[in-house]
């Protein structure tokens, strides 16, 4: 007898994720919607736009090499970051329909192997990711915030532009400090949501596509059922895998822009970071900063090309379930529908940022190479 282990969970990994999502960027309904409006322009205002701006402008007039590179690693993030929030405000169509996919693709499994599998191996690792995320950068900023307390000189988190001096009183300073904890941390929760997107997704499509596989694969064996019931099964796993394809090009031209501008700076960032760590590292806080900060941008970086080599490798075994099906026994009907349905398969999915860069391990790799390069030529220019 077949258990439906989805009846005894409270609500399906796919759905809480994307909803927590929808509600951090301001968009799913409130009761007030004008106050929740007056809350997203607020957040937008001082957070996502000035915040880069004050650190931009703050880098501009830096003279000192050591300020430079403190500064600069964290204005390119801030400004990475706001694209990516923007980018992904504007694509939420996309991802409200992804969401739909996946509610559909949810009620398909249905025997207790399927569910069991996309549990213990895509839903566990979906939340595992979002809480390992939330936990680093939270961890990253909190040593942030460490060093400044206990440094015996007074500064600020980071080398930015004020419209005011802040050295002039204690009450200015606080209040600079004050608004660069608070507007790092509101960009910490909005790039929490713009890098888990990523993960999360094509952890989740990765499984679908493999149950998707297993589906097909059981077809045909169960001898107390008639063909006719077979050549149903067979169809709706065809609409199943074009529900699949739907959603992935959905989330490639949902993700497209933000993954590109993260490929490009992330090399850079990186460079910049172990310059910090290795020469201009004070204290030992803020070497656990920077440490942090570097596994950070890790994290950012691996889950999303490791389950994008995933989805591309899923994908690529959908040919080999369909003749692992019981199709010598079943009807003429079924082996025409068969061959169509290898046909769709056979063709190479894989996920590009801008329509150029590969979302998989080897682009990964290539950023790593890309910033110990930029780290040897900075080491020779001295």
């Amino acid at each position: 007898m077949n258990i439906d282990w989805w009846s005894k969970m409270d609500s399906n990994v796919s759905y809480r994720f994307f909803w927590f999502c929808l509600r951090l960027l301001g968009v799913a309904e409130f009761r007030y919607k004008a106050l929740a409006r007056f809350y997203v322009i607020c957040l937008t205002l001082f957070g996502t736009i000035y915040y880069p701006i004050h650190l931009l402008r703050g880098l501009l007039v830096l003279s000192v090499a050591e300020d430079f590179f403190k500064n600069f690693f964290m204005t390119l993030t801030t400004l990475v970051c706001s694209f990516k929030y923007f980018f992904l405000r504007l694509n939420l169509k996309n991802i409200r329909r992804v969401t739909k996919i996946y509610s559909e693709l949810d009620k398909r499994a249905t025997t207790a192997d399927e569910s069991k599998y996309f549990i213990l191996r895509h839903q566990e690792r979906a939340d595992l990711i979002m809480k390992m995320f939330f936990l680093i950068y939270l961890g990253t900023n909190s040593f942030a915030i460490i060093s400044v307390i206990v440094d015996e000189q007074q500064r600020l988190m980071f080398p930015a532009w004020f419209p005011f001096d802040w050295k002039s009183s204690s009450t200015l300073y606080w209040s600079a400090l004050l608004y660069q904890f608070i507007g790092s941390n509101i960009l910490i929760i909005q790039n929490f949501v713009n890098d888990t997107v990523c993960p999360v997704s094509l952890c989740l499509l990765s499984g679908h596509v493999h149950l998707l596989t297993m589906r097909v694969a059981r077809i045909g064996y169960n001898k107390r059922k008639s063909q006719q019931y077979h050549e149903n099964e067979l169809r709706l796993c065809i609409e199943d895998h074009l529900k699949l394809l739907e959603a992935f090009k959905l989330l490639e031209s949902s993700l497209s822009s933000a993954q590109l501008i993260l490929y490009i700076t992330s090399g850079l960032n990186t460079c910049v970071v172990i310059i910090n760590l290795l020469f201009y590292s004070q204290s030992f806080y803020e070497y656990l900063y920077y440490v942090a900060f570097l596994f950070a941008i890790t994290i950012e970086l691996f889950p999303c090309y490791y389950y994008g080599n995933m989805l591309q490798e899923e994908f690529k075994q959908l040919p080999y379930a369909v003749f692992s099906s019981n199709w010598i026994e079943q009807s003429r009907s079924y082996r025409q529908d068969c061959i169509i349905f290898t046909e769709m398969a056979l063709r190479s999915l894989t996920m590009l940022a801008g329509g150029i860069v590969e979302i998989n391990l080897n682009s990964f790799f290539a950023i790593c190479k890309t910033a110990y390069s930029l780290f040897a030529v900075i080491l020779t220019m001295k």
